[in-house]
């Protein structure tokens, strides 16, 4: 009987953490932003694209990411009136870096096409147990595509596109050896996620329209110590591009051998060295006939 009532006691508990994770995962979900708004427009994003891999080998690698956007115009006003300035539509990509990668601001600073914001001083040095994940902010410009409408009375077939093409270095980290017994365990794994897409456009943003939860205020530029105010615009086959990365780690399985081998190169090549100085070293007979 008391099994019974122990059986039944774990069920319930179960059964209402369920409940209360579903309840917090509600709770917790994100908005869809699928809007662009500008001062006197209104576009439903029709279709959105992200491809991202990496490339070449080892603990340096470049990081791609492509970005596309795809709006078609969602009101009766005209829209001819988007701005079609190839500089006035601004791409920003909200980075999470894993502890076990970072990415060097000086590298950066020579880097084309792209400008990066660091919230916090990066220490290109610290091993991946001594880091922590950094919140990093892409800036990039969009290459804008217009399409306009075929006639007034259908002006929803007029659209606006946006891309954008963004490379830059990152590394990974060392990370803290482990005490592994098999070539799994000699790898450790760092996931980097894909980041969040924001836009913004100089002079046709309209900033009181739109959905409040949508909008994001962060630096205007990587430079710039003003906020502006961002859109967000949700990436449909974002879960699609994470980036896993697999790195040897040292093995502690091993430490005695490799520190006894290391003492023996070490102190062989010293005595060695010391050995081949004496030996040519001037002896006093010589100072005395020279």
């Amino acid at each position: 009987m008391e099994s019974i009532f122990r059986i039944m006691t774990i069920l319930i508990y179960y059964l209402l953490m369920t409940v209360a994770v579903s309840a917090d995962t509600e709770a917790a979900q994100e908005p869809v932003c699928q809007q662009i708004y500008t001062s006197d427009s209104t576009f439903d994003v029709v279709h959105t694209e992200m491809g991202r891999h990496a490339e070449n080998e080892g603990l340096h690698r470049n990081i791609l990411t492509s970005v596309k956007i795809e709006a078609k115009h969602s009101s009766t006003d005209e829209a001819d009136s988007v701005s079609t300035d190839r500089t006035s539509w601004q791409i920003l990509l909200k980075e999470i870096i894993p502890s076990g990668m970072y990415i060097d601001p000086e590298q950066i600073g020579n880097h084309k096409n792209v400008e990066m914001y660091f919230s916090e001083f990066v220490d290109i040095e610290k091993p991946e147990f001594k880091s922590d994940p950094q919140t990093v902010l892409v800036y990039t410009e969009a290459r804008v595509s217009i399409q306009p409408s075929v006639s007034s009375i259908q002006p929803e077939n007029s659209g606006l596109t946006l891309e954008a093409s963004i490379d830059y270095p990152a590394h990974l980290r060392y990370h803290s050896p482990v005490y592994g017994k098999n070539l799994t365990e000699s790898y450790a794994d760092v996931v980097f996620l894909p980041p969040t897409v924001f836009i913004k456009n100089y002079g046709s943003m309209n900033l009181e329209s739109g959905d409040n939860s949508c909008m994001m205020n962060f630096p205007c530029s990587a430079s710039s110590k003003v906020n502006c105010t961002w859109m967000k615009v949700d990436i449909t086959n974002k879960e699609l591009n994470v980036l896993e990365f697999r790195i040897p780690v040292g093995q502690l399985h091993y430490a005695l051998v490799v520190t006894l081998l290391t003492l023996t190169v070490t102190m062989g090549g010293a005595g060695y060295l010391s050995y081949i100085i004496i030996r040519d070293w001037p002896s006093t007979d010589d100072k005395k006939q020279q």
